[in-house]
This record gives C-alpha cells, structure tokens and sequence, in this order.
C-alpha cells in the first residue's frame, strides 16, 4: 500500500494546543467515517506558539497522512 502526505495551508487564529481531537472531530464531520479509519494520520496544526495555551495559524499548515488510492476524498 502506498501511502502519501497532504499538506494544506491553515489560515485563521489561534487555537489551542491542546487541539488534535478537536481537529479530528471537525474534519470527521466533513468527512463521515473518518474517525473509525486506521489507516488515516491527521497531525496536529502546524503555527506559531503565542503566549499560553495557544497556537497561532495564520500561515500554518495542517498534515494528512493516507493511502494513496483515498486521494479523491481528500482533494477539493
């Protein structure tokens, strides 16, 4: 199985650092069935650390990890 990295531009403000799960949590609600998927990997938003418990993502970026042949699903 061949697997490939998306990376997508992340624009926006801050969250928290703390934000995988709701990072997955959105995007399974774009995507139904994401969440049971073992073959996915959703890293958490790439940005700047802000003071306390924050990330900025103004120019971040967010990482997806999947099979090659789920590209169409992840493509806009």
């Amino acid at each position: 199985m061949s697997v490939i990295d998306l990376v997508y531009p992340a624009r926006g403000g801050g969250v928290p650092l703390d934000h995988g799960y709701a990072l997955l949590s959105a995007l399974s609600h774009r995507l139904p069935g994401l969440h049971e998927r073992q073959d996915v990997g959703i890293f958490n938003l790439r940005g700047t650390r802000a003071s306390g418990k924050s990330l900025l993502v103004g120019h971040g970026t967010l990482r997806v990890r999947c099979p090659a042949e789920t590209l169409p699903v992840w493509l806009p």
